[in-house]
């Protein structure tokens, strides 16, 4: 069996301390770090990973603008966005520049190993959280998400089930858009 290269960008070292903890006890996984989008650009070159674990707010180039480089100079490392960031435009630009999955750093302890094991198995990984008024999380099991501009709305119970203006849908691979740097 081959080895897993993940690559946990960071700029936060006690996160990406715990991350990287937390993916070394899976013995399939070979675990790298960069702590900016810069450092992750040039990471995933060298190394290029299997999956890439990418934080939104990064300093120099933020995960937006790190994961569309990425995408050139490893493009087939699957990358997985893992933030705090909730706003649906931000979440959107994750997905244009095809990103496999997004994951909230409150479910990253219970959802990244799945989420990582997903998206190398070709799927995709969303994490169900939706924000509570007091900023807690819970996992919806019933209603939509808003894919915000797209006019389209994910079926949360059925996750492979996707509504866009008016029409009925299963997804069956995941679509990337074209994104330039």
């Amino acid at each position: 069996m081959s080895l897993i290269r993940v690559l946990v960008v960071d700029d936060v070292e006690r996160w990406r301390l715990c991350v990287s903890s937390i993916l070394e006890a899976e013995p399939s996984f070979e675990v790298f770090e960069a702590s900016d989008g810069l450092n992750a650009v040039q990471a995933a070159e060298r190394l290029q990973p299997t999956v890439v674990l990418l934080d939104i707010g990064l300093p120099g180039l933020n995960g937006i603008q790190a994961g569309g480089w990425i995408r050139k100079v490893a493009p087939c490392a699957k990358i997985v966005f893992v933030s705090m960031e909730r706003d649906p435009d931000i979440v959107e630009a994750g997905w244009r520049l095809g990103a496999s999955g997004y994951v909230l750093k409150s479910d990253a302890a219970r959802e990244l190993v799945a989420a990582i094991q997903s998206v190398i198995r070709g799927g995709w990984r969303v994490t169900n959280a939706k924000a509570k008024s007091d900023g807690s999380t819970s996992a919806p099991q019933s209603g939509e998400i808003r894919l915000s501009g797209l006019g389209c709305f994910l079926d949360v119970a059925k996750r492979h089930a996707v509504r866009c203006q008016g029409e009925s849908a299963y997804l069956t691979r995941r679509i990337s858009l074209p994104f330039s740097p």
